[in-house]
């Protein structure tokens, strides 16, 4: 029986819009800024705030406020994953998983978009785990962020009131925000949810799936970040001011698989910039443990 590869060769040109969808599709960076088309490189991104302050009306031009231009930067780092694989070794596992009963004379073995899945779900994972190492890196104490007294790790017993302590470490301006996140690893989320099931303050409408998790009391959606397993580091941050950066702008971020006749090889390459930056590290708050 030939293992044709014929679909594979048609299917493997560049395509931006899987990888977009994995590097923009991930938990995190659901909750916080993204900015497309970035360069590689220290990149300046540009934000700016206003002063609205108002004065009793009067004749004449009597200008008052400002309106102030900042930027933080943001190192931008180019990234790829290069493997290949022997079609020969995969042929009787996909011959075995892939068809279906009576399916014996198919000898296209549609494994294509299975392992483009699998490499798109690996760049979800990296760019998480970037993420997460990134705001740990950049929100703590020596940078300025908040950080409250007696900060311990998560327990049933005590998640509620060291999240509040986390919360309440937020500058006054942020804590009014709506898009204040408290960004924790998967076993501090899990551990906040049972302390908030234990003390009756978190209900589940099992129709309508899992909800998000607010801490009780405040604006603050618990976030889980696989970039902080193993951690118990938790950080309380604007979702505005962490700023993420990559290309998906032009041929610099794609990707692709193709098959090389010559040597019987399936080859894949993935390219992608990634980088994050952090304003107002000031404002936000933490609780600067490993």
């Amino acid at each position: 029986m030939a293992f044709n590869l014929t679909a594979l060769s048609q299917w493997t040109e560049e395509n931006t819009d899987l990888l977009s969808a994995q590097i923009l599709g991930t938990d995190v960076l659901s909750e916080i800024a993204v900015r497309t088309g970035v360069s590689a490189g220290t990149v300046a991104l540009n934000i700016f705030s206003a002063d609205f302050a108002d004065a009793d009306r009067a004749c004449g031009w009597n200008p008052s406020g400002d309106m102030t231009f900042d930027q933080i930067d943001v190192a931008v780092g180019d990234r790829q994953i290069k493997q290949e694989s022997c079609p020969a070794t995969l042929r009787d596992y996909w011959l075995a998983a892939r068809m279906a009963p009576g399916e014996q004379g198919n000898e296209e073995i549609p494994f294509e978009q299975v392992i483009g899945d699998y490499f798109l779900k690996g760049v979800s994972k990296n760019i998480e785990d970037f993420v997460g190492a990134q705001i740990k890196l950049q929100v703590t104490g020596a940078n300025g962020a908040g950080v409250p007294a007696g900060a311990a790790a998560l327990t049933v017993s005590n998640a509620i009131e060291q999240l509040n302590n986390i919360y309440d470490a937020l500058d006054a301006e942020t804590q009014m925000r709506d898009d204040v996140k408290l960004i924790m690893s998967p076993a501090a989320f899990r551990t906040a949810v049972r302390s908030f099931v234990a003390a009756d303050l978190v209900h589940y409408n099992f129709n309508d799936g899992q909800q998000d998790i607010y801490l009780p009391g405040t604006n603050a959606k618990l976030v889980k970040s696989s970039g902080l397993v193993g951690s118990d580091y938790i950080a309380a941050v604007a979702g505005e001011f962490v700023v993420f950066a990559t290309g998906l702008m032009d041929d610099m971020d794609k990707f692709n698989m193709f098959y090389v006749p010559s040597d019987d090889i399936v080859k894949t390459t993935i390219f992608y910039r990634r980088g994050l930056g952090v304003y107002n590290v000031a404002g936000l708050a933490t609780n600067d443990l490993a």
